[in-house]
């Protein structure tokens, strides 16, 4: 591996670490981040609790209602005669007081359709959940797997390595022929391009699970 793709690799191996951490993320505590960061699914809670006040809502029965009108004569020449503008005979005030009766069981249907839409968001909420958890797993291991084989692969460079170092002393002491170190160092360049795209794949998918 020549010193462009050693330092090429270095850095890609500082990424992956910066993004993974240097312990790796388990599957649960995945899983709760993905809870509790998922702006998605808090608004699917929110709606839970929004559901529950509407069935509270929904019992409470109504209100009596009070209200005042005033009513008063714009101008003076419309007044009663020997009075001012502001007399009590021209002006009107009202009082009405008004009761909200429920009947052929309203109150009822209302109760029963604000725990039908807590329902329905409950399985809403459960079917999200499930989804989101299920892409949080596929996405965790994925990350798992890039893991495993960046280190089969970093185990074989390894080998390759000292092999080529071997066969360059053997070389030299012309043991084997410059055509059979040529082809180990063929083999080892091949492991290094491996090693580098296992890096790669590794950061991308720890980018992605994030």
């Amino acid at each position: 591996m020549n010193e462009k793709r050693l330092w090429l690799s270095m850095l890609l191996v500082l990424f992956t670490y910066s993004l993974w951490g240097q312990n790796n993320l388990s599957f649960k505590e995945a899983l709760n981040i993905a809870q509790r960061n998922n702006l998605r699914y808090q608004a699917e809670k929110l709606t839970i609790d929004v559901s529950k006040a509407d069935i509270k809502t929904a019992a409470i029965r109504p209100n009596p209602s009070f209200n005042i009108a005033w009513q008063q004569i714009p101008i003076l020449r419309y007044a009663a005669e020997n009075s001012s503008l502001f007399a009590p005979d021209n002006r009107q005030l009202t009082y009405q007081v008004s009761q909200v009766i429920p009947i052929a069981n309203q109150r009822k249907y209302k109760m029963q359709q604000a725990q039908g839409n807590h329902r329905l968001n409950e399985l809403m909420l459960t079917e999200f959940q499930r989804n989101l958890f299920g892409e949080v797993a596929q996405k965790w291991l994925d990350v798992w797997f890039a893991e495993i084989k960046l280190k089969i692969i970093d185990k074989a460079k390894v080998n390759s390595d000292s092999l080529l170092n071997i066969n360059n002393i053997r070389l030299k002491n012309q043991v084997i022929t410059s055509t059979e170190y040529l082809r180990t160092q063929i083999v080892d360049e091949q492991y290094g391009l491996m090693y580098l795209n296992a890096v790669q794949n590794l950061a991308a998918e720890s980018q992605n699970l994030m």
